[in-house]
């Protein structure tokens, strides 16, 4: 028997190849679309030349963030997957695909996973990495 966590993944995957297909997307052009979407989640967040410049550079490079994405994004494509389908949409073009995807941006959903799920994560690591830190610190100092 499959668990709930991978069922979800194959549903994901499977979403992932039919917008694919569809949108006669490759899959580098897709992860493109994930990064770039991403980027653009971070910096209406944190906006370029303000003196959030440094909270973005530190998410931007941050393996949690673009798990939490990509997850969020996959989420994403969910949901508009069965919009269509309630809306009896067949086909879509790339364009629509990307108009569609700028509403991942204003989705409370997203915003309240990014404050209650990846900032939560990010701080408990951080706690994490400096105990990690203060004990090799100490056993360092001990020898």
């Amino acid at each position: 028997m499959k668990t709930r966590i991978e069922t979800r993944r194959e549903v994901f995957a499977s979403n992932q190849a039919y917008i694919l297909q569809v949108a006669n997307l490759t899959e580098i052009e897709h992860n493109q679309i994930v990064y770039e979407t991403g980027i653009q989640f971070l910096r209406n967040l944190y906006p370029e030349g303000t003196s959030f410049e440094e909270a973005f550079s530190i998410h931007e490079r941050s393996v949690l963030f673009w798990n939490w994405w990509k997850a969020e994004f996959k989420k994403w494509e969910s949901e508009f997957l069965d919009f269509l389908e309630i809306n009896k949409v067949i086909a879509f073009s790339l364009n629509f695909y990307k108009r569609n995807l700028k509403e991942i941006h204003k989705s409370k959903n997203v915003d309240h996973s990014f404050y209650h799920n990846y900032l939560t994560k990010y701080k408990h690591q951080m706690k994490i990495d400096q105990w990690h830190t203060d004990k090799t610190s100490k056993n360092a100092n001990a020898n």
